[in-house]
């Protein structure tokens, strides 16, 4: 048997986050200029597998909120998972040296 992935959305926030964050690494890391694709795209793909992968986060207002690292890019990925749709929804793609997103 095997489990069903949760479908993946992005709030246009997040979306616009990932999208600039991929600009600047093209611009930016020319050896490697596809990696916030390639490296979003691998952690999506375990998220959606094994939600509670994530760390909690500390928030109380945020506490259905998880986040998790990309090691080789240095963001974290914040998601919520609303099990009754089965979806995953990112909400946040913030580069590890700053502060916590506004979400």
């Amino acid at each position: 048997m095997t489990r069903r992935s949760l479908r993946i959305e992005f709030t246009r926030r997040s979306f616009r986050q990932v999208e600039e964050a991929a600009r600047w690494w093209r611009e930016n890391r020319p050896a490697a200029p596809q990696a916030v694709s390639e490296e979003l795209a691998r952690a999506l793909e375990i998220v959606a597998l094994q939600p509670a992968i994530g760390a909690k986060t500390s928030s109380r207002r945020l506490r259905r909120v998880r986040r998790v690292l990309l090691p080789r890019i240095q963001y974290h990925l914040y998601y919520q998972v609303d099990a009754r749709t089965r979806r995953l929804v990112v909400i946040a793609f913030w580069a590890q040296r700053g502060t916590f997103p506004q979400l």
